[in-house]
């Protein structure tokens, strides 16, 4: 044995000791994150939970009212949001009873769990995220015991997917753990050339979400491809080989049966295929492109390098290597990613990244570590290439703490740390689609419907970003205070809409001092107030104390919950308050606010009436009650009085960096009283 082999030998046994070590590092790392985010458990856990209790109680993934009485009993802090689902989102069948979204195998697996936990009298919840995370360390461990490449690439291979964005979702009682964990081992046995039991996995994840089939669809591309090239492209040798082989070519079939089993239930319980997909929607290519590079959702900001990386080798090697099974994994990704993108649902459940890319991400990761060696035949390439890599993992390993650890934690609402950064200083380089501006500016699930300009601004509430919907830049512009040393700036990026057909955006960097017209945000909700008679007695102090007259029953909105029988912090940018005096003053009257608090020293405040602007200052002073003159023309001919507050200056505990208390607050108020002004001149 000659020296470089002994030392080869001993680099691969160190390699392979130093796996084994980061494999028990990512078990104890997927478990402990279990255990700790258990109770995060995601929106959509009724579709594990219910099918868990049917099955074992009637032997059916369809779920009836009694599943729903037992959930209640097992977790009954949640036994209203089973309840609703239940009633108002679960698919319906023909017998009445309701259908998981997500039938498939993730929630069978966690029976065994289940049933330990009650047995020895721990909550059940616990089944689901513990057997998610040991589904994903079972991956990396297939990876570490089957993958043909070196210890090293092993090791590598890992901790790119260890660390990667899937990460995010430990905790959760939904598919994106299971169907990671079955896309890798696929993708692993794929890769090997086993094609059989990569068949059978990438079925087992397809019965989850049928999206993945779509990279089965190439699977079998390949598996003709392969034959047809074999037959030197004779389309006569072909039919040949292919007859000859049936039983192959059955057995293969046989592993892809799995994925079609919730469409067969499905069509049997509620008389259509599938209960995902929404067909075919505007937007497609936009969409597309979201999940590959949009800075909230997509892969790239994740793995910029490995994307290029993952194209680059699969292409050369496939072209030039003329290995179809290279092109097949390449155009199987893209047809995968295609599929997801005509689920109609794109901007909710995206904790750092979008849940599709977070369980589709294997194949791109595990591809381009594999593919780097097959395909680059020079010493020097193919090190570079494992170096970019190697230097991938550690850009993945910090945007995904740099999420995991924002004051946002990645929730699917808001922006995400990168996407917020480059809004702040050069928000011209990020145009997502309008929805998900939408979603992820005004904190909404799905968003789609946009009819109105959408306008984020950052923590200090300057306007960094405007969507102008078709036809609506008038509309934008009265809503926006533009200081005159920005007016240049903002001309300029109005000049940029020309048509009214299509989307616009407004580009207004750091340095920018642009801001929301809180005067205009006030008379549209006078506009459009949907208002409550509660009489109330000219002179009476109420106070925000939780009693039956707590001062919460004349807000319309704008006021958050009572908080030591004190004070009630302001929820929002504006608030709205409305009273009926019943006869109509003849004099001036004085609203008198008490305020026990005030969020960041100083806060603007704007005070309206009947679109009269009767206070426009900072307040800082809380050692007085705050005066204000309500001239007695804002009085109505009924005797009802509406006061508008706007604080421009409104901010965000969670997003500010300071709690996780994620409303957006100015001041706490702890009473106010309205009594006619005598002596006072408004």
């Amino acid at each position: 044995m000659t020296d470089s082999v002994r030392k080869a030998e001993a680099h691969e046994a160190f390699w392979k000791k130093a796996g084994a070590v980061v494999l028990i590092f990512m078990l104890i790392l997927y478990l402990s994150l279990a255990l700790i985010r258990w109770q995060t458990k995601g929106t959509e856990r009724s579709s594990f939970v219910l099918p868990v209790i049917s099955l074992l109680d009637h032997g059916s993934f369809f779920i009836d009212e009694d599943d729903v009485e037992t959930a209640g009993e097992l977790f009954p802090e949640d036994r209203e949001f089973y309840r609703a689902h239940y009633d108002e989102h679960l698919p319906v069948t023909k017998n009445g009873s309701r259908y998981p979204y997500y039938l498939g195998i993730g929630a069978p697996l966690c029976i065994p769990a289940f049933c330990a936990c009650r047995l020895v009298g721990l909550n059940p919840g616990y089944a689901f995220p513990v057997t998610f995370a040991l589904l994903v360390v079972l991956a990396l461990w297939v990876i570490y015991r089957f993958a043909k490449i070196s210890e090293s690439k092993k090791v590598l291979a890992i901790l790119l997917l260890g660390f990667s964005p899937i990460i995010l979702y430990t905790g959760w009682w939904e598919y994106e753990l299971p169907m990671f964990a079955f896309v890798l081992i696929a993708m692993v046995f794929w890769l090997n050339r086993w094609r059989k039991l990569s068949a059978l996995f990438l079925s087992l994840a397809g019965t989850m979400n049928s999206a993945a089939m779509a990279f089965g669809i190439f699977m079998i591309i390949d598996y003709f491809l392969e034959m047809l090239a074999e037959s030197g492209w004779s389309a006569r040798e072909f039919v040949r080989r292919f007859v000859k082989s049936w039983k192959k070519t059955a057995a293969l079939a046989v592993c892809f049966l799995p994925s079609l089993v919730p469409f067969v239930i499905c069509y049997i319980g509620m008389g259509r295929w599938n209960v995902q997909g929404a067909g075919v929607i505007q937007g497609l290519g936009g969409r597309f492109l979201a999940y590959l590079f949009d800075l909230n959702l997509g892969l790239f900001p994740y793995f910029p390098v490995i994307l290029f990386l993952f194209a680059a080798a699969a292409i050369w090697g496939g072209v030039h290597g003329k290995r179809s099974d290279m092109l097949c994994t390449f155009f199987g990704a893209m047809a995968t990613v295609a599929a997801y993108s005509l689920h109609y649902h794109i901007n909710s459940g995206g904790v750092g990244i979008a849940r599709y890319n977070a369980y589709f991400s294997p194949i791109i990761l595990l591809g381009t570590i594999y593919y780097i060696d097959a395909s680059f035949s020079g010493i020097w390439v193919r090190r570079l290439c494992s170096g970019l890599a190697a230097l991938s993992c550690l850009w993945c390993v910090f945007v995904v703490g740099a999420t995991a650890f924002s004051p946002l934690r990645g929730s699917p609402f808001w922006w995400s740390p990168i996407a917020e950064t480059v809004l702040e200083y050069a928000p011209g380089l990020y145009d997502p689609l309008p929805s998900t501006f939408h979603c992820r500016t005004d904190h909404i699930d799905g968003a789609y419907d946009i009819s109105e300009p959408v306008i984020y601004t950052n923590v200090e509430n300057y306007v960094r970003k405007v969507l102008v919907p078709p036809g609506m830049l008038d509309q934008a512009v009265q809503q926006l205070s533009v200081p005159e040393e920005d007016r240049a700036a903002f001309d300029k990026q109005c000049a940029k809409v020309k048509r009214t057909d299509k989307y616009y955006y407004l580009d207004f960097p750091a340095g920018t001092h642009i801001r929301k017209d809180m005067y205009y945000y006030l008379n549209v909700l006078a506009s459009t107030s949907a208002k409550k008679s509660i009489p109330y007695e000219l002179g009476t102090v109420v106070s925000f104390d939780g009693t039956e007259q707590d001062a919460h029953k004349y807000f319309l909105r704008g006021m958050s919950y009572t908080e030591g029988n004190t004070s009630s912090w302001t929820d929002g940018d504006s608030a709205e308050l409305y009273l009926t005096l019943g006869d109509v003053p003849e004099k001036d009257l004085l609203l008198s606010l008490q305020v026990g608090g005030i969020y960041h020293g100083s806060q603007q405040m704007v005070v309206m009436s009947a679109k009269k602007v009767l206070l426009d200052e900072s307040i800082s002073d809380i050692s007085v009650p705050l005066d204000i003159v309500i001239p007695a023309e804002c009085v109505g001919e009924d005797g009802t009085v509406d006061i508008f507050f706007g604080f421009p200056d409104a901010a965000s505990p969670l997003e500010m960096g300071e709690s996780v208390d994620g409303r957006v607050m100015a001041f706490a108020l702890q009473s106010f009283s309205l009594r006619e002004a005598d002596g006072i001149s408004g």
